[in-house]
């Protein structure tokens, strides 16, 4: 585990800077990108504002992590490595976390705070909480959670998030490069993966080949995964497609295209399983389009993959859970469909002009929510 102080300026902090009254703020980083953006985002915006003091935990965890949320009090159970011991005094004000890995690790940083005879953090969770949302001095949701109406519950239409400007390629020539030689309009398809009970097996791979072939006409694609994509289904639409595609599969620490795509292609198509991939990609201001990967209908006891356990608990949770555990991802795709934001794959690769996206637009809303729940820097 490691932990990063920054100042107001997103440098490491001075000597100055901690002595001074500023607000001390963990960031609970884990394993999923689209999670720590959110963190990341809210606590720019804090930092922007002036006497806050970030501090990264960036947390590992172990692979039977899951059973310390069903403990259901605060707990590290699921840490590993030196994370455990690197949670200790001086405590924060405010501890920011997003994802279900990181609640009975903020519950337990509260209770720790409290019996050294500090004071009680500030805790505010992104997203959808596993625990009950009272647990928390602040949730920030969106549309796509059914969370029940409560003071310390605020739902936004869109997940927070600050993106970097996709314009900006890796390298000066590596955007062009990703599209030379293939004709125009250049087509970039960027995949999530498994998901729940969204499975990205070979029959969905086919899927995708055939919307891609219907719509594309004599467009170049450039088809780029992510660590989710399952390396079966790259096979298979690379099988589908007959070799008619530039595939990058995503390789740890290799070179990705992914922001070359997102700053050169004339198109893009997202799949659907990614909020925060659909959100970057509409941001760019080229047309976008939705693969839409749906959870199977009725048969979908007819496939053997849908018996894995990720699969099986997911299904079990949608019909059996309370509804504040529950997703509709598909709301929100609507959402931003009906807002002209992104359109159907399924209706085709036809050009439009989308209504500009501003992601960010909520996080002074949330700022504004968090300084009133902190306090000032100078009430101290």
């Amino acid at each position: 585990m490691t932990a990063v102080k920054e100042g107001n300026d997103g440098q490491p902090a001075t000597g100055s800077q901690e002595c001074g009254r500023q607000r001390r703020v963990w960031l609970l980083e884990g394993p999923k990108a689209g999670d720590n953006a959110q963190v990341r985002a809210l606590g720019a915006a804090l930092r922007a504002r002036g006497g806050w003091q970030l501090e990264t935990k960036t947390l590992q965890f172990h692979g039977a992590e899951l059973l310390a949320q069903l403990v259901r009090v605060p707990n590290r159970l699921g840490l590993i490595g030196p994370g455990r011991s690197a949670l200790v005094a001086p405590w924060p004000d405010l501890v920011i976390g997003a994802g279900r890995r990181s609640e009975p690790v903020a519950r337990w940083i509260r209770r720790a705070a409290l019996a050294s005879g500090a004071a009680a953090p500030r805790l505010v969770h992104l997203g959808r909480p596993w625990s009950r949302p009272a647990q928390f001095d602040l949730v920030v949701s969106s549309r796509q959670y059914e969370l029940p109406s409560a003071a310390n519950v605020l739902s936004l239409a869109l997940p927070l998030t600050a993106l970097p400007p996709p314009s900006v390629p890796q390298t000066p020539d590596s955007s062009a490069a990703v599209f030379a030689g293939l004709p125009r309009p250049w087509i970039g398809v960027l995949l999530g993966g498994d998901s729940g009970y969204l499975i990205f097996d070979a029959t969905r791979a086919r899927e995708l080949a055939t919307s891609l072939a219907a719509a594309r006409g004599t467009g170049g694609l450039v088809i780029v995964g992510s660590p989710r994509t399952p390396a079966a289904f790259l096979n298979a639409l690379a099988a589908a497609l007959d070799g008619s595609a530039r595939i990058h599969p995503f390789v740890r620490g290799g070179a990705n295209p992914y922001r070359d795509v997102l700053a050169t292609a004339d198109r893009l198509v997202v799949t659907s399983d990614s909020v925060s991939m659909v959100l970057e990609a509409a941001t760019t201001g080229v047309p976008t389009y939705l693969h839409d990967v749906r959870p199977r209908g009725g048969d979908w006891w007819r496939h053997r993959v849908e018996y894995r356990w990720r699969a099986l608990s997911h299904r079990l949770v949608q019909a059996l859970a309370p509804r504040r555990l529950r997703r509709d991802v598909r709301a929100l795709h609507a959402a931003l469909i009906t807002a002209g934001h992104l359109r159907w794959l399924a209706d085709g690769l036809a050009p439009f002009t989308p209504v500009p996206l501003d992601p960010t637009a909520a996080l002074g809303q949330v700022a504004d929510r968090v300084e009133k729940l902190v306090g000032n820097p100078g009430d101290d």
